[in-house]
């Protein structure tokens, strides 16, 4: 199951910005380069900026024009750097994301375009051709650039050199309201910079950089440990993982330093992968004795990519995700020659992800802060630990409760065409887990407070009290009033709010943009697990998960606890129970399903008469007690991780140590990769719950249907097409309907 476009900082402002870039094409026609005056050179001493850098660093300043340098008042971002974009390859697609990391460690994306010499907009790498990046600035909301930096923003020294010998042209779009950096002497004539017709500036006065002039040779330093990472080759062993599990694109994207490739796949196989699985075991006790018993799979393939998988007939290559970090690839597979089935599934790693071009110009891992590479644009070794201790769950899952994460209650279910027969997609819609849960309970095992501090901060943003421009303020603490708030309105109402949705219901809908549900499916469902687990370590364990300080007041939350009701949640749905019926029992019936849960959890019912939403104040209370909690767990800038794994109060980065070697006998990495059959017998591994159906429920009603009278003509379920729901906001919004068309889910 893929993780597309997750674990990055991002500001949901850029993001906003290259979508409106990307489908209403390159908006160059708003602009036009006729004010010069502003135009200057930068003396060659300005191209090493701030004490702290050392000789190495070359760094080109250009300058934002002034009404690009404040997004509303707010934190001061110092030492403002752009990096991490690829040179384009041919045969590989353009690198559309550069990186933005500030001196106090604040970091977003922005969306990059790509221009040949003609400055027509390209698409894919093509032969020799050159072409050159068209950057889109903006800051973050609620952010200015610090006036002791003279305004300027820094280009390392890759980024620069993408404009060859063009110089920098910076131009503000005041409709728009970002940036464009543009190459300079393309754009510097005095004519339209896309296909405008009517020659007028919608735009400040561009700013031109000239190209700074060759570096000398740096000097050798003694400290060679990133130079010289690949220098001599890779081990034979390393050669012997590179040819079992790494595709031609990522030798390819290596080849002047296939060490770095060897090195990252002899830390998947050899230590991060197998200690993740036997985390998971240690601390679930349902899956440890699972997998003595049996019941989950004992051998699991690898294939490691660059960017996009080689086009080799096999589909689980061609469709590997250019977008993720890692993913595992998991489905029922019908054989053409017997009609069998067998469950596969595959971990897919984006070698380009977890790495960055170094000075040299060859791509080595991203091991953290280096004077030999900037680690902006990667994901860290960190993130790879987490990624995979997450995917991993998926896996576990797939094997243990296969009949609500496959969607399936028996093998013939699996044969059915869901495309073509609209029985087996209903019947899929109720076996078939809420991806709220599927992704919820993945986000519980990883540092998602770290992850996503974005978007929980999206959780404290106060629309009642607006800014003059109409922005909201964000708020120290988080409050019922602004979750609740947020949680409704967000994605409904994009003239004020954030377009992403966090309702739980949403978390399903095909019809919204897959970006646009990280919210219900990753934060949301992160919180309703959270809930989930804590009602459970009560219900069935009785055990309290929360408790408050009668002297102090103070509420604290137990990890022990709400793992200890998950681990309970994983058995009952493998011993047959579904998540329907497990949801009734742990909440003592405050909640009659998954869907009816999905449906109160924060907002509450709907009143018709009012057309508002009455709020559900126990799961509301919960997440901001538990939010409030976690902030206070914070030490300085280091955020609290959020993981059920280990107690609330850990900062740790990652639950590894990846200066060990490891093994397991459990989900092992075998020497395949391509889609490997999981050794778990599948009547074993769908006899399970699903979420309104399970294996036992559907094998009987197969029994019955089968020693039915032939005249007879069984029952099918039909079930309420989906319904669009209101998007005006929280007065005028309407609930969503009670079932919703669904595809499966490889998130």
């Amino acid at each position: 199951m893929s993780r597309k476009n997750q674990h990055k900082h991002i500001s949901h402002i850029p993001a906003r910005a290259a979508a409106m870039l990307l489908t209403a094409g390159l908006v160059f026609s708003h602009l036009s380069c006729t004010a010069l005056a502003a135009q200057t050179e930068v003396p060659a001493d300005q191209t090493e900026v701030g004490a702290a850098q050392t000789a190495a660093e070359k760094l080109t300043p250009v300058t934002i024009p002034e009404e690009a340098r404040i997004n509303e008042a707010g934190s001061i971002l110092s030492g403002i750097r752009i990096g991490g974009i690829d040179a384009p390859v041919p045969g590989m697609p353009f690198d559309t994301e550069a990186v933005v990391t500030t001196a106090g460690g604040v970091t977003w994306l922005l969306p990059v375009m790509w221009v040949d010499a003609n400055k027509v907009p390209v698409g894919p790498v093509a032969g020799n051709s050159v072409y050159y990046p068209v950057i889109v600035f903006c800051l973050p909301y609620g952010t200015a650039m610090d006036p002791a930096d003279g305004s300027r923003v820094l280009l390392d020294e890759q980024t620069t050199a993408l404009f060859g010998k063009r110089g920098i042209l910076s131009v503000y779009d005041r409709e728009h309201q970002f940036t464009l950096i543009l190459p300079g002497d393309l754009y510097l004539p005095a004519q339209p910079i896309g296909s405008g017709t009517d020659g007028t500036a919608d735009s400040a006065a561009p700013v031109y950089t000239p190209s700074p002039a060759p570096a000398a040779p740096a000097a050798p330093t003694q400290d060679q440990d990133d130079q010289d990472q690949g220098s001599q080759g890779p081990t034979d062993e390393q050669n012997r993982l590179i040819e079992l599990y790494c595709s031609e694109t990522a030798k390819d994207a290596f080849a002047g330093s296939l060490s770095e490739l060897g090195e990252l796949v002899d830390l998947v196989v050899n230590s991060i992968q197998p200690q993740a699985v036997n985390l998971l075991l240690d601390k679930f006790p349902a899956f440890k004795q699972g997998a003595e018993n049996g019941e989950i799979g004992k051998e699991i393939s690898l294939y490691v990519y660059y960017a996009k998988g080689d086009q080799d007939g096999k589909a689980e290559h061609e469709n590997a995700p250019g977008s993720a970090l890692a993913y595992v690839d998991g489905g029922m597979i019908t054989y053409t020659d017997d009609n069998t089935s067998q469950y596969c599934y595959m971990i897919g790693l984006n070698a380009k992800s977890f790495s960055v071009t170094d000075k040299d110009g060859k791509r080595v891992l991203n091991r953290g802060k280096s004077d030999n590479y900037d680690t902006a644009g990667s994901s860290n070794l960190d993130d790879l630990d987490n990624t995979m201790t997450h995917e991993l769950l998926h896996a576990i899952m797939d094997d243990y409760n296969r009949t609500g994460m496959e969607g399936v209650a028996s093998v013939a279910e699996s044969q059915k065409n869901r495309d073509t027969d609209p029985e087996a997609k209903q019947l899929y819609q109720q076996t078939h887990f809420p991806a709220w849960f599927i992704e919820g309970t993945a986000s519980q095992v990883e540092n998602i407070l770290q992850y996503r501090d974005d978007s929980f901060i999206e959780l404290r943003k106060d629309y009642s009290q607006l800014t003059e421009e109409g922005k909201a303020t964000i708020q120290d603490a988080f409050t019922g009033d602004i979750l609740f708030d947020i949680y409704v309105n967000s994605g409904f109402d994009n003239n004020k709010y954030d377009k992403i949705y966090y309702d739980l219901e949403y978390a399903d809908n095909t019809e919204v943009n897959h970006d646009d549900l990280l919210g219900s499916q990753y934060i949301s469902g992160y919180l309703a697990c959270l809930y989930l687990g804590k009602m459970a370590a009560s219900q069935k364990l009785d055990q309290n998960a929360v408790t408050v300080d009668p002297a102090t007041g103070k509420t604290t939350f137990s990890s022990e606890a709400i793992r200890g009701g998950m681990n309970q949640i994983y058995q009952d749905l493998h011993d047959g129970k579904t998540l329907d019926q497990e949801i009734q029992e742990i909440s003592g019936g405050a909640y009659t399903s998954a869907d009816n849960f999905a449906k109160r959890f924060i907002k509450g019912e709907y009143d018709d008469q009012n057309q508002i939403y009455v709020r559900d104040q126990a799961s509301l209370t919960f997440c901001v007690d538990y939010l409030n909690y976690m902030e206070s767990m914070a030490q300085g800038d280091q955020l609290a991780n959020g993981s059920i794994l280990f107690d609330f109060d850990k900062q740790y980065k990652t639950p590894l140590d990846r200066s060990q070697t490891a093994s397991t006998e459990t989900l092992k990495i075998v020497e395949d990769n391509g889609s490997h059959a999981s050794t778990v017998d599948n009547d074993t591994a769908l006899a399970g719950g699903g979420k309104s159906r399970s294996g036992p429920e559907a094998a009987q009603a197969q029994q019955t249907e089968e020693s039915a009278p032939a005249e007879e003509e069984s029952q099918t379920l039909t079930f309420p097409e989906s319904q669009p729901a209101e998007t005006s906001g929280q007065a005028a919004r309407m609930p969503a309907a009670e079932v919703s068309e669904t595809e499966e889910v490889q998130n």
